[in-house]
């Protein structure tokens, strides 16, 4: 979801047009609300945010109006989740589907819910409760593949995915995210040709721009990919992902100055960006820079005390400004945290080295391999 309160009124505003137009009714309203929470009376807000109401739950199929909420209170419960009052957002939504038992779009509403608790087993629960009361619910299907791609379960999510599509053939958003499990089935060709027909139904597709210029490094093409990320930041000024992703690219051409300006730009769009300043570290370490390295790593650390890889990272740069015993320190917990990270293991055994401890080095290199 996009963080409105440091977007401009003009580029909500076209963010949420970008949002009504992929079926995201959601993250429309929370933006129209954003603007005339700033703007009471701003006329192109109030209009907008009126024809949502106006045609929530969006699908003409749907039973009948007398099974849904009301309109003032589904956007309450929107308006709990995108303020990120989770537990609310849920009590509010479970008690409005106590009255309207069959409204397709309260348990859509809940699954988003849920799974942003983390609870992606019973999102998928509340995902099909909606396809079976109304089985031509689009947003439904496309909601329960990401829940399916939240448990690994990446072919039924595809096939999910294709089901929204086949219902509403213009859906963006459903050919956005059918390319994410695509890519993490190893297949960046077919996801390639998922994201570009997101755009082709929605040229201002931000996200879709960002997840094809992901593509394109997946398949050696990191120009293109630059261009992609570009694309995506001119049409969202404010995506920190698409810098994060803009840096790593930079960095595969090259160019470690530009990519630190742009992991930067990421940080400073999204300060609790953990991934950027683990890649802002990476790039400061080839600029020859470890003292700036560590600091960012260990911010990284701080945001997200879990991150194993920022913990080996953190130890070849002490490892690097010869402190060996704080380096084995950085990766023990990097491999504390995943026993299974046979980088961490490799560069374990150099500090072992330097220290003496030649058999336990021969043992942690034995581990890597």
């Amino acid at each position: 979801m996009p963080q409105t309160r440091k977007l401009s009124i003009d580029q909500a505003l076209s963010l949420a047009k970008q949002a009504v137009s992929q079926g995201n009714t959601a993250q429309a309203s929370q933006l129209y609300q954003a603007i005339l929470a700033r703007k009471p009376h701003h006329p192109a807000a109030k209009k907008g945010l009126q024809k949502l109401q106006e045609h929530l739950p969006g699908n003409e199929t749907l039973p009948s109006q007398t099974t849904d909420p009301l309109r003032d209170r589904l956007n309450s419960v929107i308006g709990l989740y995108h303020s990120g009052k989770l537990t609310e957002a849920e009590h509010a939504c479970r008690k409005l589907l106590h009255v309207h038992r069959q409204s397709a779009i309260a348990f859509t509403i809940l699954g988003a819910i849920l799974r942003k608790q983390g609870k992606p087993k019973e999102a998928l629960q509340s995902y099909d409760k909606a396809i079976d009361i109304n089985p031509q619910y689009a947003e439904a299907y496309s909601s329960r593949g990401n829940a399916l791609q939240d448990l690994g379960r990446l072919t039924e999510a595809l096939q999910s995915y294709d089901k929204a599509i086949d219902i509403n053939p213009q859906y963006a958003e459903a050919y956005n995210n059918r390319g994410i499990p695509l890519r993490k089935q190893g297949k960046p060709k077919e996801a390639l040709q998922s994201y570009d027909k997101a755009i082709d139904i929605n040229p201002q597709y931000a996200e879709a721009y960002n997840n094809r210029g992901n593509a394109l490094q997946d398949l050696g093409k990191p120009k293109e990919a630059l261009q992609s990320f570009d694309k995506a930041i001119d049409i969202n000024p404010q995506y920190a992902e698409a810098y994060n992703n803009r840096g790593n690219t930079l960095q595969d051409l090259g160019k470690p100055k530009e990519a630190l300006q742009s992991f930067n730009k990421a940080i400073d769009i999204n300060p609790r960006y953990a991934l950027a300043y683990n890649n802002r570290g990476n790039t400061l370490q080839d600029l020859g820079r470890p003292e700036e390295a560590l600091k960012s790593y260990d911010k990284a650390i701080d945001i997200s005390p879990q991150y194993a890889e920022a913990y080996c990272n953190r130890g070849i740069t002490l490892q690097d400004l010869g402190k060996p015993k704080e380096a084995l320190q950085s990766f023990d917990k990097a491999i504390d945290i995943n026993p299974q990270y046979a980088e961490a293991y490799n560069n374990r055994g150099i500090p072992l080295q330097d220290l003496g401890r030649l058999t336990e080095a021969l043992q942690s290199f034995d581990k890597a391999i």
